[in-house]
Order: C-alpha cells, then sequence, then structure tokens
C-alpha cells in the first residue's frame, strides 16, 4: 500500500499525506569562479556551477541525525535544547559552509551551519502558513517547497504549491519569482520568466547560468537565470528541454532525442555540465540527458512493461540495466558518481557515472540503509544497520552525503 501511496502523491502532488520531490546540484568545464568556497571546484567555460573538488571518500558509511528531532518548527541545533524540528523536508542543498533545506510542509526555508549544527529561517512565514508573497526573509511566503539548488549566491527554490520558481538572495534573503505564476498551472515556454507556466515542479539544479527543473507534465525544463534586461526581476527564456508534455499518452520510459523522449514521473536532476541526470520515478531508472543535444539514455534501470511492483523494480545492485531500483528520487554527483535515494526500500545507491563512449554506468551499490525494507526506520549505524523512512533530497558539502530524511522530519548525514 505504501508504494501505491506513494505514487498517486506524486501524481497530485498537492497531498499532505506522503512525499516523494527534491535533489541538489553540481558541475564541470573550466575557469573558475570565485562565487563558492572550498571544499567545491568551480567553473564557467561553457557552463557555470559547482562540483566538489573530487570523488567523495567515506569513512565507513556511518549514518547520523544531522539536524532535527521530532515534527514540528524550531531553530537551534540538534544539541542544543530546544532542538531543531522539521515538517517533512523535502529537499536539501549546499555551498560548501550551510546547508539549505526546503521544509516542505513548514512552508519555509533553513539554513544549517555545517561547523556548528545551528539552524535559522532565512525564508518563509515562521507560522509555516502557506502564501506567494515575494519579500524578504520571513515576510516571503512559499507554498509546499519541494527542492532547492543554489549557485553560492543565491538560492533556487521549486515553489511547487504556487507552480512557480523563487529566487533567494543569500546575503540579504530577499525573495523574488524567477519564473512561472502563483496559481496558474500549466506548461508553456516563453521568452518572459513570468509569461511560462509549470505543473507541479519536483526537482531543481543549476549550472550557474541555467536552472533545469523536472516537471510532472513529464518533461524537463530549462529557464535561463539571466532574463538580459537590465533591472528585471524575472528570469529569461524558458524552453522544454526532453519529453512531451500533455495530459495522455506522454509518459513513458522512451529513449530518444528531444521531444522523442518520454518519461514517468521524472523527479529529482542534478549535474555534471555536459550533462543532467534524472530520477525516474515510476519508471524506477536513472536517465541521462546530453545538454548541448537533448539525447536522452537510461543509463542504469530497466523499466519493462507491467510498471513498478514487477520484477524491474526492486533494490537488486549490479551494472546498469542489472541493477534495479523502487521509486528512485533525490539524485547528486560529485563528478564521478552519482549518489541516489532510493525511496521504497528507504536506501542510498552509489552508480558509478558511465565511462566515455558507453551507454550504461558502471556498478550500482547500496550504500545506507536496507535494514527496515519498506517499513522504514530510525537507526543511526553503518551502511546497512542504518534505517530510513522515505529518504528523498540529497546533497554533498564535498565530504559527507546529506539527506532529507521525510518522514522522520530529519537531515542525516553519511560520512
Amino acid at each position: 500500500m505504501r508504494k501505491t501511496i506513494a505514487v498517486v502523491f506524486a501524481l497530485v502532488c498537492m497531498t499532505y499525506m506522503t512525499a516523494c520531490g527534491g535533489g541538489s546540484s553540481s558541475t564541470t568545464a573550466t575557469t573558475k569562479y570565485d562565487t563558492l568556497p572550498a571544499p567545491f571546484e568551480t567553473y564557467s567555460s561553457v557552463v557555470g556551477g559547482r562540483i566538489p573538488k573530487g570523488p567523495l571518500t567515506f569513512t565507513n558509511y556511518s549514518v547520523s541525525t544531522f539536524s532535527g528531532s521530532s515534527v514540528g518548527f524550531s531553530n537551534h541545533s540538534t544539541a542544543v535544547s530546544p532542538p531543531a524540528k522539521f515538517n517533512r523536508p523535502m529537499a536539501v542543498t549546499s555551498d560548501g559552509t550551510n546547508l539549505y533545506v526546503a521544509d516542505y510542509l513548514n512552508n519555509s526555508i533553513r539554513q544549517i551551519n555545517i561547523a556548528t549544527g545551528f539552524d535559522a529561517t532565512i525564508a518563509g512565514n515562521v507560522l509555516g502558513l502557506a502564501g506567494s508573497l515575494d519579500g524578504t526573509g520571513t515576510a516571503a511566503t512559499f507554498n509546499a517547497p519541494r527542492d532547492i539548488t543554489t549557485d553560492g549566491t543565491n538560492l533556487y527554490v521549486a515553489d511547487t504549491g504556487n507552480y512557480t520558481i523563487r529566487k533567494i538572495v543569500i546575503s540579504s534573503g530577499v525573495v523574488t519569482t524567477l519564473a512561472g505564476s502563483a496559481g496558474a498551472a500549466g506548461s508553456v515556454d516563453a521568452d518572459i520568466g513570468t509569461d511560462a507556466r509549470f505543473n507541479i515542479i519536483n526537482g531543481i539544479t543549476t549550472d550557474g547560468k541555467r536552472l533545469y527543473v523536472t516537471d510532472s507534465n513529464n518533461t524537463i525544463r530549462k529557464i535561463t537565470i539571466d532574463p538580459g534586461v537590465a533591472g528585471a526581476v524575472y528570469s529569461g527564456p524558458v524552453t522544454t528541454v526532453a519529453g512531451t508534455p500533455g495530459l495522455t499518452g506522454t509518459a513513458g520510459a522512451t529513449d530518444g532525442t528531444q521531444g522523442a523522449a518520454r518519461f514517468n514521473l521524472p523527479q529529482h536532476i542534478t549535474t555534471d555540465g555536459p550533462n543532467l541526470y534524472v530520477t525516474d520515478f515510476t519508471s524506477s531508472t536513472i536517465r541521462k540527458i546530453v545538454i548541448a543535444t537533448g539525447a536522452v539514455t537510461t543509463i542504469a534501470g530497466k523499466f519493462e512493461p507491467g510498471g513498478p511492483g514487477i520484477l524491474e523494480s526492486d533494490s537488486t545492485d549490479g551494472t546498469g540495466q542489472t541493477a534495479r531500483f523502487n521509486q528512485p528520487n533525490g539524485i547528486t554527483t560529485d563528478g564521478a558518481n552519482l549518489y541516489v535515494t532510493d525511496s521504497y526500500y528507504n536506501t542510498v545507491r552509489k552508480i558509478v557515472l558511465p565511462a566515455p563512449g558507453a551507454v550504461y554506468s558502471g556498478p550500482v551499490t547500496t550504500i545506507a540503509g536496507g535494514a527496515s525494507g519498506a517499513a522504514g526506520g530510525l537507526t543511526e549505524g553503518i551502511g546497512a544497520v542504518a534505517k530510513f523512512n522515505f529518504p528523498i533530497g540529497i546533497t554533498t558539502d564535498g565530504k559527507s552525503l546529506y539527506i532529507a530524511d521525510n518522514q522522520n522530519h530529519r537531515i542525516r548525514k553519511i560520512q
């Protein structure tokens, strides 16, 4: 039943009973920016953005609670009374110094200092009230924010309940609407961000110049951050990179180029610079999109007729098509590997990126979770001893992984 509930939620995405949501971002190219601190290496040649300086190294895949305690709303750190509390956190991203959390049912954006663990609310109503107001800090309001990413200077939020993309200037807390229009759902590309329309926005990432979002209309959309108009607060053009929108006949698992490709409830998204990587939730696969061409391929997992729940949807480790997933959700990269939250079985998986010229990924391994299976749980420990309860968003600060453990109302850390 839990699987059915999760899929129904992903379809309607406005129910507050369960969750499936957010991811983070990364990047590659050549010339450095100065916008992000160590431990990130940042680039600007063809694309801008961030990736850690090198592949992550782990002590023993030890899982612990980094922040959060029980359902509710309070700042402070896990170690300080009163402890920090979240309400179904959906997504987490990092600039190397702080974590930023999309606190879904509190309709707020939280900041956690990595060194101290101290949590503060940087935007959104502290009473948890939903809304669509632009403003500064807690004067701004959000409606069910599901994912979040950063370019080091700004945060970009998938404000799902409002069908909009919001921007937060980290230094000032000023919140503006970049693209979409509050209360207006659809799937419309446009030259001006606020003329575009989105359906349920599940995931968001950035390469420093553009945003890429997964839309529940089974499409991947691109948003040019700079509108090219002096003083403008909205984004530039919004276009569809891959997939075809529509109410019927557009869901599937077909590889292809641009509009010929099909997705089935794409959830989260990340980038290594030249490519996008998407968790295709209902197809139980990991998809790759070459940004330059829009070519879509399946690099891990396999979809077969019959849908999730048949043999192609489980938690088997393997390589490329021999690996299996069940509701893959959050995704991030260190430039050499992908890290994915496999929500149904409450695990975190590592995927070695395809070798040059290869279609399929390298080995897929389960690095944490698994002892609880679909039932979920809350246990600190190493590898399979640890338990999660519907893990969703995942990111890295260049040293560790951080997971939005949705139904445990916590941010968990793997090191």
